[in-house]
């Protein structure tokens, strides 16, 4: 696992502990995070330059949260 994957899987882990999230939804998020960074990226974005403006890996979890109970 990279560096960046680890780092995005940490910074779920944290969010998670925060407020409770199913399994599912939790792994949805590392999914969605992973694919979000992953594109930034392309376009010279990393991770924390998205933390001055939202909590990227809190609102995935939120997402996936969402999703699950649609």
């Amino acid at each position: 696992m990279s560096d960046q994957r680890t780092d995005t899987h940490g910074r779920i882990e944290e969010s998670a502990a925060a407020v409770p999230v199913s399994p599912a939804a939790r792994n949805a998020a590392f999914y969605l995070l992973d694919d979000l960074v992953a594109v930034a990226l392309n376009h010279g974005v990393r991770l924390t330059d998205f933390d001055s403006v939202i909590d990227l890996p809190a609102a995935c979890l939120k997402v996936a949260s969402t999703l699950e109970h649609r």
